[in-house]
């Protein structure tokens, strides 16, 4: 497991077990929702990895809850965070989700939207 995944679990446990929502969390770490929010989604950066919690965030979030120093770099199997949470459900998730409902004619549909979006990046 990478320091990334494993501050990823560890922000979802947070946001999960701490914060009522992603602008809380933000909020008490001293940064924007729209950060954790693409944290969370997994949006990438121009390199084309996905946006993650880097040092900086990792101790500013550990300071905002009160965990002790490296918290967010170690696992914590003892807790889980349901993956249905609505606050880190992703968008990825959920359009996977709302695909299963489909019937087929509606998913060749959606599947041609989703084609022309990304012909018009």
């Amino acid at each position: 497991m990478t320091i990334q995944s494993i501050r990823y679990q560890n922000l979802k446990i947070l946001l999960a077990d701490a914060a009522n929502s992603q602008a809380e969390l933000a909020r008490r770490a001293g940064t924007h929702p729209a950060y954790i929010s693409q944290i969370l989604n997994g949006t990438p950066l121009p390199s084309g990895k996905p946006r993650s919690v880097g040092d900086r965030l990792a101790r500013s979030l550990e300071t905002a809850f009160d965990k002790q120093h490296g918290w967010m770099d170690e696992t914590h199997p003892q807790h889980h965070v349901s993956e249905n949470h609505p606050e880190y459900r992703t968008k990825r998730q959920t359009l996977v989700e709302l695909a299963k409902t489909l019937e087929e004619s509606q998913l060749d549909k959606a599947i041609r939207q989703l084609t022309n979006l990304m012909d018009t990046r």
